[in-house]
């Protein structure tokens, strides 16, 4: 069993299309824990195979940014209503004296199920300081800090234990458990004195041993299950939820301050408080937001 501690890190879409749909693959292989698989071009075969299955929620991650301009003695184009009606799109328009440009905000999802492609081909645009921008954060915590961010409306994609088997090399036949700031002890009681740690409560263990010996005995439990022939899928109903888990999640910029907003507040969970405060830090580093 391995310790490690919570992290985040901010993934930035690449310029272009291809570095659009190289976002959706690295952000969906984190559901199956496959970011070892990327090359050149394996969004290519990755995507496809995404799009037959009708996985549609990991194109979510993929940011669409356009340009519309009309002339003001026009009706307000379809292009302009549709997405500007679109729940998952948003859109900010300049008036000039004869014209009016439209800087629109979407996701591939929305492209995709309501067949736009030529919206993109035609209107495509790199961000601009007047698009509403959407930012994507990788964060490693536990299961029940993942629960917590999963409560928000964002675009998520998680890593599955029902395809990631952890007895296997690329896991190091071995489960990860996030070690919360509460957990103080640099070592444990020894694994060869199981049978006395549970049979003895005068063996001087403290608060911080249970909870290593829990997780340990799932981690064993987990292995022995694999081996007597379960499946990941059946095996991971006896995961704790300190194992560690990856989730991307995609957002506008103001369901981030949302977030951060009711995260970083002294009465939230402080495991993920752990995690939202430095992530705020760097979002106002970083002129995403204003202190």
């Amino acid at each position: 069993m391995k310790l490690i501690n919570s992290s985040f890190e901010i993934i930035e879409q690449k310029p272009g299309l291809e570095g659009m749909w190289k976002h959706v693959e690295k952000c969906a292989r984190t559901a199956y824990m496959s970011a070892d698989s990327i090359t050149k071009d394996s969004y290519k075969r990755f995507l496809k195979m995404l799009y037959d299955r009708g996985h549609w929620s990991c194109f979510e991650h993929a940011t669409v940014y356009m340009i519309y301009k009309y002339d003001n003695s026009d009706l307000i184009p379809s292009i302009v209503s549709f997405y500007d009606k679109n729940p998952y799109s948003r859109v900010f328009s300049i008036t000039h004296e004869y014209s009016t440009t439209v800087y629109i905000t979407s996701n591939m999802r929305v492209i995709l199920e309501h067949d736009r492609m030529d919206d993109i081909n035609n209107y495509w645009s790199e961000k601009t300081m007047y698009h509403i921008p959407r930012y994507s954060v990788r964060i490693i915590s536990d299961i029940g800090v993942s629960r917590e961010g999963n409560r928000h409306r964002n675009s998520i994609t998680e890593s599955s234990t029902r395809y990631c088997n952890f007895s296997k090399e690329k896991f190091g036949n071995e489960l990860s458990i996030i070690r919360n700031s509460d957990i103080t002890q640099s070592e444990f009681y020894p694994i060869e004195a199981m049978h006395e740690f549970i049979l003895n409560e005068n063996a001087g263990c403290t608060a911080d041993d249970y909870w290593y010996a829990a997780n340990m005995f799932c981690e064993f439990c987990y292995m022995k299950l694999l081996e007597k022939g379960w499946t990941p899928q059946q095996a991971r109903r006896i995961l704790p939820l300190d194992l560690k888990t990856e989730v991307i999640y995609t957002a506008y910029i103001d369901d981030w301050i949302h977030l951060l907003k009711l995260r970083t507040a002294p009465d939230a969970h402080p495991d993920f408080r752990e995690i939202a405060i430095p992530l705020k830090n760097e979002f106002i580093n970083r002129g995403y937001i204003c202190e």
